[in-house]
């Protein structure tokens, strides 16, 4: 398993390729690659199923140095009795900062580890089991509901194959697991996505009832608890190796798929989030662009976070709430009162908290 570093110069990738050895992460004959970034310490990691020994899972972490990698200590984050984890996922909590590892066994039976960042290397926590006879796993975090959402094919037998997700909460170093919420009868292929402005969870599959076509369903979490929606086709044909993404720019969530029907690559905007917009319309008076990083005298250069970054400068937040530029005091409040002379239509929240530190900017007016 090998991390490359590449610059984006123009409208293309330029790739730094070395021979040095650091870019190697591990392992030999390696599959199901996966790769997370850690902005709290600025760090990599690169996890992959190694072929020797067989099947076992195993992360890096690395950093970029003058356009170089420079590697950390490999860890097993599959534990040696489960060496057949062929169907997995990992996702990041940088409210915590931990990382959640979900994968089969060699029996299909689904596990989760915790992984923490310490120094050069991560370190596991125990396994803890979720479910038996699983595949397809995918997942996704929720900083307002501080849990991992974990989705994947329920295989009670070759009939039933059902599309399911629960939710992970941290313990210590390890993880607790709500009961399965069911979303669709036979499925194969998931993909998860947690949309940050309206609070809810997109989950893409194929609907092997529905011709296999792909399909996407909206999720909202209540404690313990998924609410779904009702199914929306995003492709009327035939897919697999569905994976998806947040498109903070339109509110919306962006597939990419292989159309087995036309036999190539395509991708999709799902629009069903856009309900959800929290963003105010354009024009007004004293337009919000961002938050400053420090004070400084008029006319001088100033450092703004911009919306989709976390600004981790506040105090005292409520995990979950929706904050608005206070008018009177310039600073931020929970209340929504309209300035008076504020012209832009509606006045809507500039960011949300994920941590009491933590503001999630969204989009500016």
């Amino acid at each position: 398993a090998y991390l490359e570093v590449a610059t984006y110069s123009g409208n293309d990738y330029v790739w730094n390729v070395t021979n040095n050895a650091n870019n190697i992460l591990g392992g030999t004959n390696t599959a199901l690659h996966r790769l997370l970034y850690l902005p709290s310490s600025n760090t990599f990691l690169g996890a992959y199923i190694s072929g020797s020994p067989t099947g076992r899972g195993f992360v890096c972490p690395a950093k970029i140095v003058d356009s170089r990698v420079v590697r950390g200590i490999s860890s097993g984050f599959a534990y040696t009795n489960n060496v057949s984890a062929s169907q997995w996922d990992m996702t990041y909590n940088h409210v915590q900062d931990k990382v959640g590892f979900f994968y089969n066994n060699s029996t299909t039976a689904a596990y989760g580890t915790l992984g923490t960042l310490s120094g050069d290397v991560v370190s596991i926590g125990p396994e803890t089991q979720f479910d038996t006879r699983v595949n397809y796993i995918s997942s996704a975090y929720s900083p307002v509901d501080d849990k991992f959402i974990v989705t994947y094919q329920d295989f009670f037998s070759a009939s039933i194959l059902s599309g399911v997700a629960v939710l992970a909460s941290i313990s210590g170093d390890s993880l607790e697991y709500s009961e399965p919420w069911g979303f669709a009868r036979r499925i194969n292929w998931t993909t998860t996505t947690y949309d940050p402005y309206s609070n809810k969870v997109v989950f893409g599959y194929q609907d092997v009832n529905n011709s296999s076509y792909g399909t996407a369903i909206v999720g909202e979490i209540s404690g313990n608890v998924i609410n779904y929606g009702t199914p929306s086709v995003f492709s009327s044909t035939a897919v697999t190796n569905i994976r998806s993404t947040v498109d903070t720019q339109h509110n919306s969530v962006c597939f990419i798929y292989f159309n087995t029907t036309n036999s190539r690559i395509d991708t999709v905007v799902f629009d069903h989030l856009s309900q959800y917009s929290y963003y105010p319309a354009l024009s007004g008076v004293s337009n919000y662009l961002g938050i400053a990083q420090s004070t400084v005298s008029s006319g001088s250069p100033v450092t703004v976070l911009l919306p989709k970054s976390i600004d981790y400068n506040q105090t005292n937040l409520q995990v979950g709430r929706d904050y608005y530029l206070d008018h009177v005091s310039g600073g931020l409040t929970t209340y929504s009162g309209i300035p008076p002379a504020w012209s832009g239509g509606t006045w809507s929240p500039v960011g949300r908290a994920v941590s009491s530190s933590g503001l999630y900017l969204l989009r500016s007016l």
